[in-house]
């Protein structure tokens, strides 16, 4: 999130009849974060208060990670091979795009 500067009096009205009448809860918390982060917060301070969490923890850990890196070497268009193979060897299953995406994180 970049930081928000200035706002005008009826973006800060409008952000804030959203932070308390809106149905949405997500839509509440990005309003509240918002007007945080006018009033000057951190991003570390604002992710506190709306106890924001990095996100889920990846499935394969960075030795496994160097395996597939291996296996891509070896066989750099059998995908599919190495998902069997990945599955077989760790017991976690994964979907194609998610052996691709953490493809594209260790930047294969």
């Amino acid at each position: 999130m970049k930081y928000v500067n200035h706002l005008k009096p009826a973006e800060i009205k409008t952000l804030t009849d959203g932070f308390r009448y809106s149905p949405s809860s997500r839509f509440r918390i990005r309003c509240h974060a918002i007007l945080l982060s006018n009033k000057g917060y951190k991003i570390d301070k604002i992710a506190d208060i709306s106890d924001a969490s990095p996100g889920r923890p990846p499935i394969y850990t960075e030795q496994e990670q160097e395996k597939v890196c291996k296996w891509i070497d070896e066989q750099p268009q059998q995908l599919r091979d190495v998902q069997i193979r990945l599955e077989k060897e760790t017991g976690k299953s994964a979907s194609l795009e998610t052996v691709k995406r953490n493809l594209k994180k260790i930047k294969v």
